[in-house]
């Protein structure tokens, strides 16, 4: 059986990758791309605001 994730033991809500490296050779369109193989996970990206 599958251990649960630690955002699912945290009861996190949405996970923001931020720092992220044009040197790993990824466009911005690409880790939208990522984000769809990730429920909850986003990419950061300059400009971005957020309320918490």
């Amino acid at each position: 059986m599958r251990e649960p994730g630690v955002a699912c033991i945290l009861r996190i809500k949405e996970v923001i990758i931020t720092h992220l490296e044009e040197d790993w050779g990824k466009s911005y369109d690409d880790y939208r791309e990522l984000e769809k193989q990730y429920k909850n996970v986003k990419f950061a990206y300059d400009g971005l605001e957020r309320c918490f």
